[in-house]
């Protein structure tokens, strides 16, 4: 009969033994920066530009950027377009041939991937395409807001 207080070890058990971590399964992505210009397919839904999906194979990158016209539905639509792009790097797949695969899967509840434009534009062409982006610090060199640097935000009469 045990009592509970004996020790697995000589040395004071499980509670004193170090832990060996090891990463089992890593998320695999693509890099969200490219080097050079990008493929672009405009995805639309309802008739209104809802996003970007945008890929580089040089740098092996490739995301989604949403724009304000396509409201919360396109940031929600970008969780799925980069669940998707995980889905297709574990494949092995390249950028451009992901995004080429999300265009062939047709619409969706999310829209409607158009298929990739002919000319490739730069990083720099596809902020200014979405406005959105020109409030996140980590896309443009501007000033973060009050929000983004932790900073409470005012109230109206305070």
């Amino acid at each position: 009969m045990t009592t509970g207080d004996e020790t697995v070890s000589g040395t004071g058990g499980w509670f004193y033994e170090d832990l060996q971590p090891r990463i089992v399964d890593a998320v695999v992505d693509y890099a969200h920066e490219p080097a050079g210009p990008v493929k672009v397919s405009v995805v639309r839904r309802d008739g209104i530009e809802s996003g970007y999906l945008w890929a580089e194979d040089a740098s092996d990158a490739a995301g989604f950027v949403p724009t304000v016209a396509g409201g919360t539905d396109a940031v929600n639509a970008g969780v799925s377009f980069s669940l998707r792009l995980r889905n297709a790097k574990s494949r092995g797949l390249t950028p451009v041939e992901a995004i080429q695969e999300i265009i062939d899967d047709g619409p969706s509840a999310l829209g409607q991937a158009e298929p990739i434009k002919a000319e490739p534009m730069s990083f720099a062409d596809l902020q200014a395409m979405a406005p959105r982006l020109a409030r996140h610090p980590r896309y443009m060199d501007a000033e973060p807001s009050a929000a983004d640097r932790g900073q409470p935000r005012r109230r109206g009469g305070d």
